[in-house]
């Protein structure tokens, strides 16, 4: 697919992103960084954007292992389960 270009508007900083994406995916992207960029000023008082971005970024890489340890987690549950129907069901059923 090709990339398009976009531009966002990240706490007064315009940017000009690629993306394959739809506009609306770009631009929820672009209020969920610019919100955890709000967020993580209040919280630390930190007004070094550079200091701030690499702490959000940490933050959001922090979200995404977690989010993917829950994913893998479900899976192998997932897959356990269809193990043990798939035995029941050969123990029950003979051919």
């Amino acid at each position: 697919m090709l990339k398009k270009p976009y531009t966002i508007n990240i706490l007064g900083i315009e940017l000009i992103v690629m993306s394959e994406d739809e506009p609306e995916y770009v631009g929820r992207v672009a209020a969920y960084v610019e919100e955890k960029l709000k967020s993580a000023m209040n919280d630390a008082n930190i007004s070094d954007t550079a200091i701030l971005s690499v702490l959000v970024a940490m933050n959001i890489a922090d979200e995404l292992f977690k989010t993917e340890n829950k994913y893998k987690e479900r899976i192998l549950y997932l897959e356990t389960k269809i193990e043990e129907l798939i035995k029941m069901i050969e123990t029950k059923v003979t051919i």
